[in-house]
């Protein structure tokens, strides 16, 4: 089965967007591309590792940038003190929140970039609409959007859910 809405055109008729959900009835598995995402506690394994522990440590590329463009006051905030030699296990959970972050926000505050762990937690866990899809597209388009998701839930035999950007979501896997 599939579904998707196609709201009209937006900014002018310059941009379109188009949400999509199938589900696999026999496999009990949904897909859903940017409408929700779960974000897990950890990466999914098909990030590198080594990007996390990068992204983690305060000698990273990422961090070492927006500290030296100042990215929203990022010169005048801590890290999270991730050292990639003594701690690379913490620099990847590190990396993973601050990942999670920049998908969801795309400019998020530097101090929840820098020291990510409590603005993650308010995420991680859960099914969340991406901040960024809902500024652009679905605060224009709210009914059209909910009368959409309220149709999928008779997709409620569903196991497994696939976002596109995030882990998978399995009942199996989070005790369900």
């Amino acid at each position: 089965n599939k579904k998707w809405p196609a709201p009209p055109p937006l900014f002018w008729g310059s941009y379109n967007y188009c949400e999509a959900a199938f589900y696999h009835r026999s496999s009990k598995v949904m897909l859903v591309t940017d409408a929700a995402v779960y974000v897990g506690e950890s990466a999914p394994e098909v990030i590198p590792n080594e990007s996390l522990v990068d992204l983690g440590a305060e000698d990273g590329f990422t961090i070492k940038l927006l500290r030296l463009g100042n990215y929203r006051g990022a010169r005048n905030f801590p890290g999270a003190g991730g050292d990639r030699h003594a701690d690379p296990e913490r620099c990847a959970v590190i990396g993973w929140q601050r990942m999670a972050l920049f998908s969801l926000f795309i400019a998020p505050d530097a101090k929840s970039i820098l020291t990510p762990a409590d603005s993650f937690a308010g995420l991680a866990g859960k099914f969340v609409v991406s901040p960024i899809v809902y500024a652009v597209v679905f605060q224009f388009h709210r009914r059209q959007v909910a009368a959409w998701a309220d149709s999928l839930g008779e997709w409620v035999e569903a196991e497994t859910i696939i976002s596109a950007h995030f882990p998978i979501y399995s009942e199996q896997n989070e005790g369900g």
